[in-house]
């Protein structure tokens, strides 16, 4: 009867490790590693790169540095492309539930033409929407 109770725990087990592997180690590095004064001679041996503490930090947000210009230009670049890729998103879904269900020749040639570049065989496409639109 213990032995079912702990099933799930060792069916979790390897996902748990593999987790600690791929996300909390690399992580745990990088912080380690900014604590670093790296170069391109030091990055093979970085833990005898001399240790500068936080002055990394401090010199990021420094007036100098230009912190804010570049996350602000930064941030612009991650909401436009959030942005286009949601809109594709959801036209591509919309031509794909328009292929899938019944409707007159109008939405269907206009699916054609939506999904055409999603198509393996172009050609083939191409040949239906030609009827489509005779009709």
């Amino acid at each position: 009867m213990k032995y079912h109770r702990r099933l799930p725990y060792i069916f979790i087990l390897p996902a748990f490790i593999c987790m600690i592997c791929i996300h909390l180690i690399p992580m745990s590095l990088g912080v380690l590693s900014s604590f670093f004064k790296l170069n391109i001679m030091t990055i093979n041996n970085w833990i005898e790169a001399p240790f500068v503490g936080l002055k990394n930090y401090f010199s990021v947000f420094s007036p100098g540095f230009g912190f804010l210009e570049n996350f602000v230009s930064s941030f612009s670049y991650t909401i436009v492309f959030v942005v286009l890729a949601q809109i594709s998103c959801y036209v591509l879904a919309w031509g794909q539930r328009s292929c899938s269900t019944p409707a007159p020749s109008a939405v269907r040639i206009l699916c054609g033409a939506l999904t055409v570049p999603l198509h393996p065989s172009g050609s083939s496409i191409d040949h239906q929407l030609a009827i489509h639109v005779q009709l």
